[in-house]
């Protein structure tokens, strides 16, 4: 199992459609081709608690785009 930690330049998180989680600067975009994407960083991040995500601006799982 990987371990990764939340990068201190994330701003918003999302899930793709295969359950991983990836953080980003900037506010990504929902492409049905590409899944996510931002022109910013990008870090995939896991695993992910619930409880750790109040400070981010936007929380966006696949199926809210």
């Amino acid at each position: 199992m990987k371990f990764y930690t939340i990068p201190k330049w994330t701003k918003y998180i999302a899930q793709d459609s295969n359950g991983n989680w990836w953080a980003y600067d900037e506010k990504p975009k929902y492409d049905l081709r590409l899944d996510w994407s931002a022109s910013g960083n990008c870090q995939q991040i896991f695993p992910v608690v619930a409880s750790t995500l109040s400070q981010y601006k936007g929380i966006y799982q696949y199926l809210d785009a």
